[in-house]
C-alpha cells in the first residue's frame, strides 16, 4: 500500500485529542455563561429583596415613616434620638447601594439593572440630609462618593 494510504494511529489519536480539547473548551465556555447569568440574577434578586425589606420596614411604622421623610428634606428638625434614627437608616440605605454600583462595577449587576438603581441613587443623592449622610461617611467608597457627585451636575 502507498504511504498516502496508510492510516496512521497516531495521527488519528492526536486528531481525536485535539476535537476532545475543542469541545471540552466550548462546554467550559458555554458553563461560564451560564454561571455568569445566574450570579447576575443573584445579584439582582439579593438587591432587590434587601432593598424591599428597607422600604417596608420604613412605611410599615408611621414613626419611622416621618422620621425618614423630615430628615431626607431637614435633618436639623429632628430631635436628637430621631436623628440618631435617621443615621442609621442613611447609613443602611447608603451602604446598600454602593454595594449595587460595586457588584454593577465588577460586572455581576448588568448595565440593565444598574439602570434601576443608578436613577433611584442620583434621585436621593442630592436631598439634603442623604447628601449630608454621604458626604460626612467614611464607609462610602472613593469611587462611590465621586458617582454621587456626578449625580449633581
Amino acid at each position: 500500500m502507498s504511504e498516502s494510504g496508510d492510516r496512521n494511529p497516531k495521527s488519528l489519536f492526536e486528531l481525536a485529542g485535539a476535537v476532545a480539547v475543542l469541545l471540552g473548551l466550548i462546554f467550559v465556555g458555554l458553563e461560564l455563561r451560564q454561571n455568569t447569568a445566574a450570579v447576575q440574577a443573584a445579584t439582582f434578586q439579593d438587591l432587590i429583596h434587601v432593598s424591599s425589606d428597607f422600604l417596608v420596614g420604613i412605611g410599615s411604622d408611621p414613626v419611622t415613616q416621618r422620621i425618614y421623610a423630615t430628615g431626607r428634606l431637614d435633618p436639623g428638625a429632628l430631635s436628637p434620638n430621631e436623628r440618631s434614627q435617621y443615621f442609621m437608616l442613611q447609613q443602611a440605605y447608603w451602604l446598600r447601594m454602593q454595594n449595587a454600583f460595586m457588584q454593577w462595577q465588577r460586572g455581576t449587576l448588568i448595565d440593565e439593572d444598574w439602570i434601576v438603581y443608578q436613577s433611584v441613587i442620583c434621585d436621593s443623592a442630592t436631598d439634603p440630609g442623604p447628601e449630608a449622610h454621604w458626604r460626612s461617611q467614611s464607609a462610602i467608597t472613593p469611587a462611590f462618593k465621586e458617582f454621587l457627585e456626578a449625580c449633581g451636575e
